[in-house]
């Protein structure tokens, strides 16, 4: 297997191990204020396209691989609801007119009515490090505050590390610390966060999920064009995309400790 001490990661890391990261912010006063750059604006959420559009940046952002896990995560976070959106789905519109990225100021219904929800930040993979998130986040921020609530909440993970450290620079704190306490320390691992402070860092291989490291090492040697890749484990199935090619590729596979066998 790699030498996980040696392993670099992305920005959306699938090799790192899971965790429900919950973070909150408990007030919406005195947020920062970010300016996108010039020839970049903002539109809302306007029409039955935009959903296409919202899958395209997810997809590029690697928070989804294929077409049908966006229409499942917008059924899950949205159906029914779309009315909501016109004044809460925000995108980022680029000079040519594309929309490049997207967050939505929004609310779950057991959490009380005061209590806003930052969900599905993502920007485009070529449009990332070009410095739309911040003035994204403060935008959809200001927004929810406008609305009345008073504080909010973004569930994330540790793989999305990067997007972390921007909530955490916001004014975000760990939330759901005894459930996730793993998740926490990865996090402190990779960034060291003075947030993160009351968390024990772990060894840098032991931030990794080895049956991933695995599995991709064998998709890699079976697939050297391989792009991007969905883990289904319960089911036995990866689904992976190569460069170049549009077509989804999918291959079955067991686990034996850390040994892949493809069916």
């Amino acid at each position: 297997m790699t030498d996980l001490k040696n392993i670099k990661i992305d920005n959306n890391e699938p090799k790192i191990k899971y965790s429900e990261i919950i973070l909150f912010r408990e007030n919406l006063e005195n947020l920062p204020e970010y300016d996108l750059p010039d020839g970049y604006g903002f539109c809302f959420y306007n029409s039955e396209k935009d959903k296409s559009d919202w899958i395209e940046i997810e997809k590029s952002a690697r928070e989804m691989l294929f077409t049908e896990q966006g229409i499942k995560a917008w059924q899950n976070y949205y159906g029914g609801k779309e009315e909501k959106l016109f004044d809460r789905m925000l995108f980022v519109v680029s000079p040519d007119g594309e929309k490049v990225a997207t967050a939505t100021a929004f609310y779950d219904e057991d959490d009380g009515e005061r209590a806003g929800w930052l969900y599905w930040v993502a920007v485009k993979r070529d449009f990332q490090g070009k410095g739309l998130s911040k003035p994204l986040i403060a935008k959809t921020l200001r927004l929810m505050r406008d609305k009345g609530y008073e504080n909010c909440k973004i569930p994330t993970q540790p793989n999305t590390w990067l997007a972390v450290k921007i909530y955490l620079d916001f004014g975000f704190l760990p939330y759901n610390t005894e459930e996730s306490r793993e998740g926490y320390r990865i996090l402190r691992t990779i960034l060291n966060h003075k947030s993160l402070r009351g968390f024990e860092p772990l060894p840098w291989e032991d931030i990794f999920d080895r049956k991933v490291v695995a599995l991709e090492e064998a998709l890699r040697k079976k697939y050297p064009e391989m792009a991007d890749y969905s883990l289904f484990f319960d089911d036995g199935v990866v689904k992976f995309t190569l460069k170049g090619e549009k077509n989804l590729f999918s291959e079955n596979f067991e686990i034996t400790g850390y040994c892949v066998k493809f069916k």
